[in-house]
């Protein structure tokens, strides 16, 4: 819920790895919810990717691309597998139909194009070696192509002209797994793609910025829950100040550790909170009083002030400490003037007024150079009578 936003907030920066938790933990819940299924024993498909494979195997471009990926030239080859066997033929008909989609909702192949490891060498065995490539393209380069060819739209037997995604969606909707908003949505998505890849850069597209940064977050996800994993191995690494182990969701004053912001975010939500709320409503109380009452000749060393509310909290003492002792007797967020250590804080930081540093002489040439820029930027505001 957002409601407690309303009244505080936290000071806490965004990282790379805030952005791998936050961005790849939705992708995963996404794929969790469309795809529960999909983890049982016996490889049984989610409804939505069954009918979809379902329509494409009645068709003969459809059946043909079946073929291709099974090497199985029969009737919908695809009904004649079971089990895990069907799951795996189904996933390499969907990286061939819907390589975006696909990696994009399979944590599975982003692991695998992280690794850059051929489909048919795909999961690896605990221990094994990582098959080494003999050509220069990698598993995503590979990808992107099967992105790219998915974009383009041609005539099928069917008698319309759409490409690969937009024949996918209308899968969707014709099974009821998609309402005409949510086609409209991403039809208009996979056009705004298909220009994109069509300028001429050596940039990829859209969908091509999504697998690649994808990819990337994916690394520093599983690289981060890995050090967790080593981490919780030793007792004494909780002691650990290190402020950042590589157990990103453990870094002092990241957005992880920090944003406890729902109410069942425990057993740290109401210390954020408060240690948060003090905070920022102290900053705002000293910016009001430099402002309504400024020092003649004197200034506020802000860098101070600031180390001081967003620190490694010291072992004894410390207003961070003081804060959580009177929320806990009053079940109420002290304000600045309730904590005199912030108080003192203030007085302490103010420096004499710096004198304006001198300017450096310039050499002639500059001082043309100078000259000359200011002239071209007169001339660049002239217009015409």
């Amino acid at each position: 819920m957002p409601t407690p936003s309303l009244r505080h907030a936290y000071p806490a920066f965004p990282s790379s790895q805030d952005t791998a938790h936050t961005l790849l933990h939705a992708l995963e819940n996404l794929e969790h919810k469309l795809d529960s299924q999909a983890r049982l024993a016996d490889g049984t498909l989610p409804p939505w990717a069954s009918s979809a494979l379902d329509q494409l195997g009645v068709s003969p471009d459809g059946q043909q691309l079946i073929a291709k990926v099974t090497k199985d030239a029969g009737a919908n080859p695809l009904a004649k597998l079971v089990g895990q066997a069907a799951r795996r033929a189904a996933d390499d008909v969907l990286r061939e139909w819907v390589p975006l989609i696909f990696t994009l909702l399979n944590e599975s192949e982003r692991q695998r194009l992280v690794a850059n490891v051929a489909p048919q060498s795909w999961p690896l065995t605990p221990g094994s070696p990582v098959p080494q490539r003999k050509d220069e393209e990698t598993e995503l380069d590979l990808q992107l192509k099967r992105h790219v060819a998915a974009l383009r739209r041609r005539e099928t037997e069917e008698g319309r002209t759409e490409n690969n995604y937009e024949r996918f969606v209308r899968y969707l909707v014709s099974s009821g797994h998609l309402n005409a908003r949510g086609q409209q949505a991403l039809v208009l998505a996979f056009e705004i793609d298909h220009k994109a890849e069509e300028l001429p850069t050596d940039g990829p597209g859209c969908g091509g910025f999504l697998m690649t940064y994808a990819l990337e977050l994916q690394e520093l996800l599983d690289s981060g829950d890995a050090a967790t994993v080593a981490l919780n191995k030793h007792p004494d690494s909780v002691h650990g100040q290190v402020s950042d182990n590589g157990a990103f969701n453990e870094i002092v004053g990241s957005h992880s550790l920090m944003s406890k912001d729902t109410l069942t975010s425990v057993p740290f939500f109401n210390d954020a909170r408060v240690l948060a709320s003090v905070a920022s409503s102290s900053v705002f109380a000293i910016m009001l009083q430099q402002v309504a009452a400024p020092v003649a000749g004197r200034r506020l060393a802000w860098e101070d002030v600031l180390h001081h509310l967003v620190r490694f909290p010291p072992s004894n003492g410390g207003w961070e400490r003081r804060a959580l002792a009177m929320f806990g007797e009053k079940q109420q967020i002290p304000a600045t003037s309730d904590l005199p250590e912030l108080a003192r804080l203030v007085e302490q930081s103010m420096r004499p007024e710096a004198p304006p540093a001198a300017k450096p002489r310039q050499s002639k040439h500059e001082e043309l150079e100078e000259r000359y820029l200011r002239l071209e930027g007169e001339l660049s505001d002239y217009r015409y009578p």
